[in-house]
């Protein structure tokens, strides 16, 4: 997994409870709080689909800006 960035920013949604309570399970497991747990949930996400870290090859952020993934350059 990549290294952690300071937190610098919050994101706040809402998710149908049963799920939370899974999360909150989950973390409790890993000793994670459920921010910790979700944050390594979504890095791992987005590590998958190449998205993460940003600026590595693959990731869009890479890529030159206004860019489509999959769009043929004219």
């Amino acid at each position: 997994m990549s290294s952690m960035r300071p937190k610098d920013d919050a994101i706040g949604f809402r998710v149908p409870s049963a799920l939370k309570r899974a999360l909150e399970a989950a973390a409790e497991a890993e000793h994670r709080s459920l921010g910790q747990l979700c944050t390594v949930a979504l890095m791992e996400y987005l590590e998958k689909r190449g998205e993460w870290p940003i600026g590595t090859r693959g990731s869009r952020a890479a890529r030159r800006p206004g860019a489509r993934r999959g769009a043929k350059r004219a």
